[in-house]
């Protein structure tokens, strides 16, 4: 059980032994206040640079109801195109995140080049 915001989210094992946290009202609640506490680490000094990707982003994993596979949800999606300027906006905000809120396991995805 993780408990944040007042918000108790029910943990499962995934099919491989990983703790992840489940679907539901109280996940999004909570995702929703930790989007709107680290919007503010964005670093706006990036520019767009690097090769063209879709769907980079920081990102956790989490289980549907009744599923062990576990499913990615991206918080903070890249703010450009190119995955080097996309990382160096967002590496603040995914160290807050893991610094923070260690029991969400939240990575960087680089997506996919297009």
């Amino acid at each position: 059980m993780i408990e944040l915001f007042g918000h108790k989210i029910k943990v499962r094992k995934d099919k491989f032994g990983k703790e992840l946290p489940c679907s539901g009202q109280a996940l999004s609640d909570v995702v929703e206040s930790i989007k709107n506490i680290a919007k503010d680490k964005v670093d706006t000094t990036a520019h767009d640079e690097g090769t063209c990707v879709l769907g980079a982003g920081i990102k956790f994993q989490y289980l549907l109801t009744r599923e062990r596979i576990a499913r990615s949800y991206c918080v903070f999606r890249a703010p450009f195109q190119g995955n080097i300027g996309s990382y160096k906006a967002l590496k603040p905000v995914l160290e807050f995140l893991k610094a923070e809120y260690p029991q969400f396991s939240f990575y960087w995805d680089d997506g996919n080049m297009d």
